[in-house]
C-alpha cells in the first residue's frame, strides 16, 4: 500500500470516478461470467496427482507445499513490483535540484492535479507460474519417490491414447475406473522398473569392464565432475567407490519399485488376470524403450571398444615404430575416417529412400510440373484423354530423372569409397612390405615382425568395428528423426504433392475415386508386400474355434503316434495334462493377440477398414483393379475399356470357341478313360496314374482373367486361365516336372535365366575381344507367344525333342504316353469368362504350368537358324521364353533381312524388335562405350 495522499480534483459535470467504472465493469463480469463450484485450479491439481497414483495423504502435503510456494512468490512479486516501481522513477531524466525546489514550492493549477492523478501506474510484474509449478512438481518427487527418474515420453500422452493403444496391447476393454486406474498406475510402475533396471545393467558391465581393465568411460568421469564438482578424475578408487554408491542406489530403487508393485498388484480388479495383463505391459514397456535399449547396448559396446582399441595401442608403443610409419598409421586411420564419413552420407540417403522422405534438392524438380495438376484438370472436356496421357507422361519423364539423379549420386558416393578403400590398402601394404623387408635368418625378429603387423591390422579393425556400431547407431536416430519429427505438419506439407519416384498404383480413371490411403495402400499391394497376421481381426470367437480345432487335430495325432511308438494309452493322464497346457498356450497366443504388438494389430485393422471400403467401391463403380504384368504392380481402368479390349484380343487371335454347355463333366470322363488306357497298356507307371488322377468331388470349372500390360503401348491384356482345380491339372504339372529339367540340360547354351545370367554371359562376350564400337544390341518380344501356339505342331515338335536326344521313355512314362497327355492338356483346356462357356482352339493355357515348357520346346525348333547364324558369326544370342537378345556386327540392312526372315519363317510367330544404344533387356540396361559394355539396372516404365 502506498501511504502517500492524494489531491483529488473536483468532477465535471460529465465526468465519473474511474472507481465507479470499475465498479461496473466487474458488476457486468460477474453477470456474465459462470458460476463457478469451489476452487478449479485445485479440483485439477487434485485429479492431475490422483491419476498418477497419489494417495489422499500424498495429495495433502503436496497441496501445503503448493500454497506455501505460492505465498512465498506473492510476497517476493510484491517487493519486486515496489523495486520495479521505483527503478522505473529513479530512471526519469532529473532536473537540478534547484529546479525541483522550485517546483516544489510552485502552486500547481487543477488540471496539472488532474492529470498527475490520472497517470498511470507501473504494471505489475506477472508471477512466474511455470517456475512455481516446477518447484512443487520437483517437491513432489522428491518428497515422494526418492528422486525417481523422469517419467517416460510416452506416458506423456493424453490418457484417452494411452487407454487405446493398451487396449490394443491386452486384448481388453478397460472400461471400468478401478480397471483404468489400475492399468494406468501399473504401466508407470513397470515402466520405472524397467528403466532402473536397464540403468543397473549399463553401470554393472561399466563396473565390471572397469574393474577388470582399470579403466573408466568418459560418461562416468563427466558425471563425477557435474556431481562432486571436482576435476580430479584420475583417482581409480575414488571412481570405483562412486560407481558402487550408485550401483548401490540403483538396486535401492529397484527394490523400492518392486515392492510398490506387490502392494499395487493387491487391487487388481477381479474383472482382469494379472498373470496375462503382466507380460503384455512388459512387452507394451519393452516397445517403447527401443531406443533406451539400443542406446544402452551402444555405450556398453563403445566402451569395450575403447578398452580393446587402448590395449592394442599400448602394444604398439613397445615396438621402435619410426616417425614415419606412425604418420603412416595415421594416414590410415584419418583414411578410414573420411571412408565412413561418406558412408555415412550414402547410408542416409539410403534411409531417405526407404522412409519415402527425400532430399529437398530431388523433389525441387517437381516444379517442373504441378503435381495436383492432374487432379485439377476438368474431366468434362473431350479432350481429357489427351490431357491425362500427356501429365502422365511429365510425371514419368520426372520420375525417371529422379531415380537417375539418386543412382548418379550412389555412383559418386561409391567411387569415392572405393578410391579411398584403394588407397587405404595400398598405403597399408606398403607398411607391410617395409616391416616385412628387414626381415633375416633370425626367428626371433621375424616372430617380433609378424607379431607387428598382426597388431597393427587388429588395431585398425579394431577402428573399422567401432566406426561402423557408430555408424549404424546414428543410422536408427536419423531414421527415427525422419519418422518421427519435431513439427509433423509441415513436414508432411512439404512432401504432400511431390512426384514420388516409387512404384505407384498405376490409374487410368478420369475421376478421382479413391482417397490418398487407399491409393497409398494399392501401390504397396505388389509382390513384396507383407500380410501382418489376420488372426488380429477376426472375431474372437471364430480365432478361438480355429485355435480349438487345429490344437485337437494336433493332440489326436500325437496321442495316437505316441500309442503306435511306445504302447502309451491315448486317454493317459500325461496326454490329458499336456493337452490343456498347450490349449492355454496356444489360446494366450492366438486367441489374445498376443503375438503382434498394438502397433501391428493397429495396421492390420486399419488396413482391413481400408480394404473393405475399397470393395465397396469396386461393387458400386464400374472398375476393374487387376495386379498388372511383370511388375506387380496395381493397375485401376474402367471396366468398359477392359471389354473393349476383351473383344479386340478374341478378334485378334481366334483362339477361343463358346460352346453351349458345361464341358467340366466331360473333360472329368475324357482324362479319366485316357489315364485308365495308358495305365492298362502299362505305358505310365502306378504313381504316375495317382498324381494325375482327378477327384471328382475336388474339381472345378477353370475361369479366364486378363491382366494389363502397362509397360506396352496401349496398355494390351495378357489372358490367364486360372486351372487350380481343373482336370488336367495334375497332367500339367507331371509332365512339366518329367520334361522340364531334360529342356534345361539339352538348350542351355541359347537359355538366358535372368539378368545376372546376362551380364555374365556380357562379360564373356567382352573377354573373348567379339565387341566392338559398331556392335549392335538387339532384342525382339514374341507377339502372345503362348496364345498363338499351334497345337498339334507343338506336340508334334515335343515328340521330335525327345527324339532328337535319344529318349524312349522318361522316368518310365513312354513317349507314345507323352504325346497323348499332352494333347489331352491342350485340347481340352475349358473354361468360363463373364458367365460363359469357351474352350480353347489354339495355342495353351497361360497359367497351366506345362504350357511354358511346351512354347520353350516349340521355340527351340524355331530359333535353329538364327542360332545357327549366330554360331557361325561369333555372335551372342539367348532367349527368355518370348523375349530374345543377341548381337551383331554386321550392317542394318542385313540385321533387318535377317529379322524379316525369321518373322517368316511361321505364320504365328510375329516378332517386335528393338535396335538401339543404349538397350534394355529385362531388368538391365545395356549401353555400348567403346570397347566396354556398362551395365545399369532398368525400370520399365510403368514402374
Amino acid at each position: 500500500m502506498n501511504n502517500d495522499i492524494n489531491i483529488i480534483a473536483p468532477l465535471q459535470q460529465n465526468e465519473v470516478l474511474p472507481i465507479e467504472i470499475d465498479q461496473q465493469q466487474e458488476s457486468v463480469l460477474i453477470k456474465q461470467k459462470k458460476k463457478c463450484h469451489g476452487n478449479r485450479k485445485l479440483h485439477h491439481f487434485k485429479r492431475k496427482w490422483l491419476a498418477r497414483g497419489k494417495t489422499k495423504e500424498e495429495i495433502e502435503e503436496l497441496i501445503t507445499l503448493r500454497n506455501n510456494n505460492n505465498n512465498n512468490n506473492n510476497d517476493n512479486n510484491q517487493i519486486s513490483s515496489k523495486n520495479h516501481k521505483n527503478k522505473k522513477q529513479s530512471n526519469k531524466r532529473k532536473r537540478s535540484q534547484q529546479n525541483n525546489q522550485q517546483q516544489n514550492t510552485t502552486i500547481r493549477s487543477i488540471s496539472q492535479l488532474s492529470i498527475s492523478q490520472q497517470q498511470p501506474l507501473p504494471k505489475k510484474i506477472k508471477p512466474n507460474n511455470r517456475q512455481n509449478n516446477m518447484t512443487t512438481q520437483a517437491a513432489a518427487a522428491t518428497t515422494t519417490t526418492n528422486n525417481q527418474s523422469i517419467t517416460s515420453k510416452y506416458l506423456h500422452m493424453p490418457k484417452k491414447l494411452l487407454l487405446h493403444s493398451l487396449r490394443h496391447q491386452l486384448n481388453h476393454r478397460i472400461k471400468k475406473r478401478k480397471e483404468k486406474s489400475f492399468i494406468l498406475s501399473r504401466i508407470r510402475l513397470l515402466d520405472q522398473q524397467f528403466c532402473i533396471s536397464m540403468d543397473q545393467y549399463l553401470y554393472q558391465s561399466y563396473y565390471a569392464d572397469g574393474f577388470h581393465y582399470k579403466i573408466w568411460p568418459d560418461d562416468i568421469i563427466k558425471m563425477i565432475q557435474t556431481t562432486t564438482m571436482t576435476t580430479i578424475t584420475d583417482n581409480y578408487e575414488h571412481i570405483e567407490n562412486y560407481v558402487k554408491d550408485h550401483l548401490n542406489q540403483l538396486q535401492y530403487k529397484f527394490d523400492q519399485s518392486t515392492t510398490q508393485l506387490i502392494n499395487q498388484a493387491l487391487s487388481c480388479p477381479k474383472s482382469m488376470e494379472l498373470s496375462l495383463i503382466e507380460s503384455q505391459l512388459k512387452k507394451f514397456v519393452r516397445l517403447h524403450h527401443l531406443d533406451l535399449s539400443r542406446k544402452i547396448n551402444f555405450q556398453i559396446n563403445t566402451f569395450q571398444d575403447h578398452i580393446r582399441e587402448k590395449e592394442l595401442f599400448q602394444l604398439l608403443l613397445l615396438y621402435p615404430l619410426t616417425n614415419e610409419q606412425q604418420q603412416t598409421l595415421q594416414r590410415l586411420s584419418f583414411l578410414r575416417q573420411q571412408q565412413f564419413a561418406t558412408f555415412e552420407e550414402m547410408t542416409k540417403l539410403e534411409v531417405r529412400i526407404l522412409c519415402r522422405i527425400l532430399p529437398k534438392s530431388i523433389n525441387e524438380l517437381d516444379r517442373l510440373i504441378p503435381a495436383n495438376h492432374l487432379s485439377s484438370t476438368n474431366t468434362n472436356l473431350p479432350n481429357n484423354n489427351s490431357v491425362y496421357e500427356l501429365i502422365k507422361n511429365q510425371q514419368k519423364m520426372i520420375r525417371e530423372y529422379k531415380r537417375q539423379l539418386l543412382a548418379k549420386n550412389f555412383e559418386e558416393y561409391e567411387s569415392t569409397i572405393e578410391e579411398i578403400e584403394f588407397q587405404f590398402q595400398k598405403e597399408l601394404f606398403q607398411l607391410e612390405s617395409e616391416l616385412s623387408y628387414n626381415i633375416d635368418d633370425n626367428e626371433q625378429i621375424n616372430t617380433n615382425t609378424n607379431h607387428l603387423v598382426n597388431v597393427i591390422n587388429n588395431y585398425l579393425h579394431c577402428q573399422t568395428t567401432r566406426q561402423m556400431r557408430a555408424l549404424r547407431y546414428n543410422e536408427t536416430i536419423f531414421r527415427y528423426k525422419l519418422l518421427h519429427p519435431s513439427h509433423p505438419r509441415s513436414s508432411k506439407s512439404n512432401y504432400k504433392n511431390t512426384i514420388s519416384i516409387y512404384p505407384e498404383a498405376i490409374i487410368e480413371l478420369f475421376e478421382q475415386i479413391f482417397t490418398k490411403k487407399e491409393l497409398d495402400l494399392l501401390s504397396t499391394l505388389g509382390p513384396s508386400y507383407i500380410r501382418l497376421n489376420q488372426s488380429s481381426v477376426q472375431k474372437q470367437k471364430v480365432v478361438q474355434k480355429k485355435v480349438k480345432h487345429q490344437h485337437t487335430t494336433m493332440i489326436h495325432k500325437l496321442a495316437t503316434d505316441l500309442n503306435r511308438r511306445h504302447g502309451l494309452p491315448t486317454k493317459s493322464a500325461i496326454i490329458k495334462q499336456f493337452g490343456s497346457q498347450s490349449e492355454v498356450i496356444f489360446n494366450q497366443q492366438f486367441s489374445t493377440s498376443s503375438s503382434l504388438t498394438y502397433h501391428n494389430m493397429y495396421r492390420t485393422r486399419h488396413e482391413l477398414n481400408t480394404i473393405l471400403s475399397i470393395k465397396r467401391k469396386l461393387k458400386r463403380l464400374p472398375i476393374i483393379i487387376r495386379q498388372s504384368d511383370k511388375t506387380g504392380i496395381m493397375h485401376i481402368g474402367y471396366k468398359s475399356d477392359y471389354d473393349k479390349k476383351v473383344l479386340l484380343y478374341q478378334e485378334k487371335t481366334i483362339a477361343y470357341k463358346e460352346l453351349i454347355y458345361n464341358p467340366l463333366i466331360d473333360t472329368f470322363f475324357k482324362v479319366i478313360r485316357v489315364l485308365n488306357d495308358l495305365l492298362r497298356d502299362k505305358e505310365i507307371k502306378v504313381w504316375q496314374y495317382k498324381k494325375m488322377v482327378p477327384d471328382q468331388n475336388k474339381i472345378q470349372l477353370a475361369y479366364l482373367y486378363f491382366i494389363p500390360k502397362p509397360h506396352k503401348e496401349g496398355t494390351p491384356l495378357r489372358p490367364i486361365v486360372s486351372s487350380i482345380n481343373a482336370p488336367t491339372t495334375g497332367i500339367s504339372k507331371l509332365l512339366d516336372r518329367l520334361i522340364r529339367p531334360l529342356f534345361d540340360q539339352h538348350v542351355e547354351q541359347t537359355t538366358i535365366i535372368d539378368g545376372v545370367h546376362l551380364i555374365r554371359r556380357l562379360q564373356l562376350y567382352v573377354k573373348l575381344g567379339l565387341l566392338k564400337t559398331t556392335t549392335h544390341i538387339c532384342t525382339c518380344d514374341i507377339t502372345d507367344l503362348y496364345t498363338m501356339l499351334p497345337q498339334e505342331e507343338s506336340i508334334n515338335i515335343l515328340k521330335r525333342f525327345l527324339e532328337h536326344f535319344g529318349y524312349t521313355h522318361v522316368q518310365g512314362m513312354t513317349i507314345n504316353a507323352i504325346e497323348s497327355l499332352a494333347r489331352i492338356v491342350l485340347m481340352e483346356n475349358v473354361f468360363y469368362y463373364e458367365q460363359k462357356y469357351y474352350c480353347q482352339i489354339k495355342g495353351g493355357a497361360m497359367g497351366s504350368a506345362f504350357t511354358l515348357t511346351l512354347a520353350n520346346i516349340f521355340m527351340w525348333h524355331w530359333e535353329q537358324t538364327l542360332v545357327e547364324h549366330q554360331r557361325n558369326s561369333t555372335e551372342l544370342y539367348g532367349r527368355y521364353i518370348d523375349d530374345i537378345f543377341f548381337t551383331s556386327n554386321d550392317s542394318m540392312n542385313h540385321i533387318n533381312q535377317l529379322l524379316k526372315e525369321a518373322n517368316d519363317r511361321h505364320t504365328n510367330i510375329k516378332l517386335t524388335s528393338v535396335i538401339q544404344n543404349p538397350n534394355s533387356f529385362l531388368d538391365v540396361n545395356i549401353n555400348n562405350v567403346g570397347h566396354d559394355l556398362i551395365t545399369s539396372v532398368y525400370h520399365k516404365q510403368s514402374s
